[in-house]
């Protein structure tokens, strides 16, 4: 008998965030974002490679040094707009 593997909480979960990915602000930024108002703030300015996973993540308007940050969690880091690798 051929059984399916069991997926975890945790698996489906990551699942979820890779297949819901969006591409957001310039076309040279690389962005994921999952939850109300993650990442709706304004990024006129081309901050890049940012993740958002949480109501409010990140939403704040970026600038062009507001790159490489991860935010998970209601309002994560929703005032930063210059701050790198957080």
């Amino acid at each position: 008998m051929i059984t399916s593997p069991k997926v975890g909480a945790f698996t489906a979960l990551l699942l979820i965030l890779f297949s819901t990915s969006t591409l957001a602000g310039t076309e040279n930024s690389n962005y994921t974002s999952y939850g109300s108002g993650s990442l709706s703030g304004t990024n006129d300015e081309g901050a890049i490679n940012n993740t958002a996973i949480g109501q409010d993540a990140m939403s704040g308007d970026l600038t062009s040094a507001a790159d490489n940050n991860t935010a998970v969690g209601y309002r994560t880091l929703y005032s930063n707009t210059t701050g790198k690798y957080n």
